[in-house]
């Protein structure tokens, strides 16, 4: 995908954000009173009361919000996918067509975002989230205009040439754990990403044959248990201005592609172990990092690039208010007011 259709993809989908009509609060949380059209404790019901355009507010809980089917053009907006006690879980949901133009961020997704209709979904955004699966089940359908930015996935796609068909799809600035396979990949960007060997190998899969070429850019590749494999890529991927690495001192064989550094050390800031750690690990390059300027148009290497998104670790929605109570009166006798601090910020 060229730079200026790169542009004109994410003008179009970020013009959804900011068109709700209302806000329902879904909260499943103890002594959460629900209120018709305003407060839910449940997830499906929040989806059935809403309209087209409406933003659902998913509030922290210890308890996950369960499945729904989605069936409208909705926002759903958690508080974080990792910040302690402050995570929005979902287990799995289902999108239909009609749910066209949706928006996911700040959710932690314990199962998967499963599409299975034979019509193709169009204008979706996922950023911010944590991702299990993103399981396409199509063989007609699929999705058109996909935007999955600033997220920690686990799988995207299936292992079959019908079941992963995106297109005119942005892939960016997010962590990788396990595998991926992309159909129509000459209308796919992918770039500035981080791929993870955890125990086993990375996959990455070219669904369309060898006809086409599948690009990976500007991203860094890792390898943090020792004798954990390499990357499989079939003969149809190329990667361009790519970083490998193992800190165990495995050698990764040499990508295919051009403008690679193979085997170089890309000195992030930070990172603990082999576990994706959001309060510990940094991945900012370092001064005088190898990856600095070394990717195409001479941008960074990594997650952090000349874009300007700021990855966030913890999945935090930006932009949204936080509210926290910083000092709290322990005890008070019966009638006395009760002291509490409260700070407020924008994210």
């Amino acid at each position: 995908m060229k730079p200026k259709q790169l542009l004109t993809l994410l003008t179009i989908l970020t013009t959804f954000i900011g068109y709700a009509q209302n806000t329902i609060t879904v909260d499943n949380n103890l002594g959460v009173v629900e209120v018709p059209n305003l407060i839910y404790a449940n997830l499906q019901d929040a989806i059935d009361a809403a309209v087209n355009g409406d933003t659902l507010y998913i509030q922290p809980s210890a308890t996950s919000y369960g499945d729904a089917i989605l069936n409208k053009q909705l926002s759903f907006i958690g508080r974080s996918h990792s910040e302690n006690n402050k995570i929005s879980y979902v287990d799995n949901i289902e999108i239909y067509p009609n749910a066209s133009g949706s928006i996911f961020s700040g959710l932690y997704f314990t199962d998967k975002i499963y599409f299975t209709d034979e019509n193709t979904v169009n204008n979706l955004i996922f950023k911010n989230n944590y991702i299990n699966w993103i399981d396409f089940d199509f063989t007609t359908g699929g999705i058109n205009n996909f935007i999955l930015t600033g997220n920690v996935v686990n799988i995207l796609g299936a292992p079959s040439s019908i079941t992963s068909p995106i297109q005119n799809g942005v892939i960016t600035n997010n962590i990788f754990l396990d595998d991926i396979y992309i159909f129509y990949p000459e209308t796919v960007t992918i770039k500035n990403n981080i791929f993870f060997c955890y125990t086993s190998q990375i996959l990455i899969t070219n669904e369309s044959g060898n006809n086409t070429e599948l690009v990976i850019e500007n991203s860094i590749i890792l390898k943090l248990n020792a004798n954990s494999g390499d990357v499989s890529a079939n003969d149809n991927i190329q990667f361009t201005n790519c970083l490998t690495y193992s800190p165990n001192g495995d050698i990764f064989n040499v990508l295919a592609g051009s403008g690679n550094l193979n085997n170089i050390n890309p000195q992030f800031v930070n990172v603990t172990d082999n576990v994706f750690d959001a309060y510990n690990d940094d991945y900012h390059l370092q001064a005088g990092s190898p990856a600095i300027g070394a990717g195409t148009d001479g941008e960074d290497i990594g997650l952090y690039n000349s874009s300007g998104y700021l990855f966030n670790m913890l999945g935090i929605t930006y932009g949204l208010p936080s509210v926290n109570i910083t000092n709290i009166t322990q005890t008070v006798q019966e009638g006395e007011p009760l002291q509490v601090t409260i700070q407020a910020s924008s994210n």
